[in-house]
């Protein structure tokens, strides 16, 4: 009985356990959805943006990007299923018969261009359909989802 007294003597008074209010570690949540952001914003960039609008005319280069992305994601086949659902033309009871990625991109028919080049604006504005980047966003953030659907998307 004397040695673990002993013991305690050298090793001075027993520091008391606090619990730990740490939250688990998120930084490779983090980075992956840092990824995911960088994915995104390169996807925007590769399909010639006008700043925050895409001409419309470039909607089936972006479903072609998206069918790579879903086919060369390393996400389950069930997955995979459910990004391509986005694809599936709609039916009269759903009310569009666009499919529902495109619906997502809220085509814009009404966009003016102004030439921003020519100070004197020589050459007249334009009218375009567009998709703005905030709705190219959340249809990219739906198909993120529906491929990984084990990411924590809130902050």
């Amino acid at each position: 009985t004397s040695a673990p007294h002993h013991l305690q003597q050298l090793l001075g008074p027993t520091p008391v356990q606090q619990p730990s209010f740490h939250r688990p570690s998120t930084r490779g949540r983090t980075a992956s959805i840092m990824n995911v952001i960088e994915q995104i914003l390169d996807q925007w960039q590769s399909l010639e943006p006008d700043g925050a609008v895409l001409l419309a005319d470039k909607t089936q280069d972006f479903i072609s990007t998206v069918v790579d992305l879903v086919t060369q994601s390393q996400a389950p086949r069930a997955n995979q299923r459910r990004a391509f659902q986005m694809l599936r033309h709609g039916t009269a009871d759903e009310g569009s018969s666009l499919p529902l990625l495109v619906q997502m991109l809220r085509i814009d028919s009404s966009f003016s261009f102004a030439d921003k080049r020519t100070p004197n604006r020589t050459h007249p504005a334009f009218s375009a359909a567009v998709v703005y980047f905030p709705c190219f966003w959340q249809a990219m953030q739906e198909l993120e989802q529906r491929l990984h659907p084990e990411q924590i998307w809130e902050p």
